[in-house]
């Protein structure tokens, strides 16, 4: 047995519209595949190596970001100031502007919300 990686971040979410538009405008996320079923509604989203499933349930359930274990995804960028000017732009909430780190190499991050409230990292190497 072997763990090849990570398939894909599910994010719910209220309005399904709004979600897509958010990964496709900002994110420049491309939607490879959308699906209603029985008013279940998914949208997968790609960028790079990385899916994220937006799904909408039909039932009414509390949608709210409760910060549990995972407490956001970061995104590999290469123009760290160009995103955060394109969210800006958007009217995206910048929870924290750009910083500098050296981890594994000089860093810089951000975060940004997105539309369901998920936090979502921007994260450069410099």
């Amino acid at each position: 047995m072997k763990v090849n990686g990570v398939h894909h971040i599910n994010i719910k979410t209220e309005n399904m519209e709004r979600a897509v538009k958010f990964y496709e405008d900002i994110l420049e996320c491309e939607k490879i595949y959308s699906r209603n079923v029985d008013g279940v509604e998914m949208a997968f989203m790609k960028t790079g190596n990385t899916i994220f499933e937006l799904f909408k349930s039909k039932e009414d359930v509390d949608y709210k970001h409760i910060d549990g274990v995972i407490n956001h995804f970061a995104m590999d960028v290469t123009d760290i100031h160009g995103i955060l000017e394109r969210c800006k732009s958007h009217g995206v909430r910048i929870l924290q502007p750009v910083n500098n780190i050296q981890l594994d190499g000089n860093i810089l991050y951000a975060f940004v919300e997105g539309p369901e409230k998920e936090r979502i990292e921007f994260f450069e190497y410099i």
